[in-house]
């Protein structure tokens, strides 16, 4: 993993909150419906938009599924305004502009991360987060 994004995690890392840190900016929910306008707009399709999940520490994802599997994903997390894009078939994903939605979440306020370098193993402050945890799972996924 790199230094600036290892620098980056450790810094959004909350030692006690596990799902949803106490300083989440809840303004970033309120960007979500725009975000998936200019998204469709850019993409010319239509995404799925997930919100008030429970039970994570993502808030909300984007997503195109087909009968298999997400083709895209674009995943919210709680913790510090970040968003990352995988696909359950990482085929899928090189299918769609990702520089370019990269670029729109980042004129929204968000901080892409890349999902390829979020599979090492969580080693932050939380002493809750199970062990054997990866910093997905941490940030987007179910710890």
């Amino acid at each position: 993993m790199k230094k600036e994004l290892k620098k980056q995690l450790l810094r959004v890392d909350d030692n006690k909150q596990t799902l949803k840190p106490e300083n989440f900016n809840k303004k970033n929910r309120h960007k979500l419906r725009t975000i998936k306008q200019q998204m469709e707009e850019l993409l010319r399709h239509s995404l799925t938009l997930l919100e008030e999940v429970e039970d994570a520490p993502f808030f909300a994802e984007l997503h195109i599924k087909n009968e298999e599997c997400y083709e895209l994903c674009i995943r919210f997390s709680y913790f510090g305004e970040m968003v990352t894009i995988f696909s359950e078939n990482n085929v899928h994903v090189k299918k769609y502009p990702t520089e370019q939605i990269v670029k729109l979440l980042k004129k929204n306020g968000f901080v892409y991360i890349d999902e390829k370098f979020l599979h090492e193993l969580y080693d932050g402050a939380n002493k809750n987060v199970s062990r054997g945890t990866t910093w997905f799972e941490r940030f987007f996924d179910d710890v």
